[in-house]
C-alpha cells in the first residue's frame, strides 16, 4: 500500500502528516464507512493485526536464541541473547 506525506492547509507547512490514503486503504482491507477517511479504530485493528505475528516471530527468535545459548558446549564459542 503507498504511503504519502502531505500537508493541511490549516497547519504550518513544516507539520506533514504520513500514512495512507484512504482510497488505497479501503482497497486494501474493505473497511469503514466509505473511501474518503481512515477511522481510527480500523487503523488500530491493521496495526495490532500486523504487529501481533511479528512480536511472535520475535519470540520464537528469542527461544532459538536461548537454546542456541544454552546448548553450547566448553570451547565453543556462544552468544547471548539480549532483550
Amino acid at each position: 500500500m503507498p504511503m504519502s506525506a502531505w500537508d493541511y492547509k490549516t497547519q504550518d507547512a513544516s507539520i506533514r502528516p504520513m500514512g495512507s490514503m484512504a482510497q488505497d486503504f479501503s482497497a486494501a482491507f474493505g473497511l469503514g464507512e466509505d473511501d474518503k477517511r481512515i477511522p481510527n479504530i480500523d487503523s488500530d485493528g491493521v496495526f495490532v493485526g500486523a504487529i501481533h505475528p511479528l512480536y511472535h516471530l520475535n519470540q520464537e527468535k528469542d527461544r532459538r536464541s536461548l537454546s542456541y545459548t544454552s546448548g553450547s558446549t566448553s570451547g565453543k564459542r556462544s552468544w547471548n541473547a539480549k532483550r
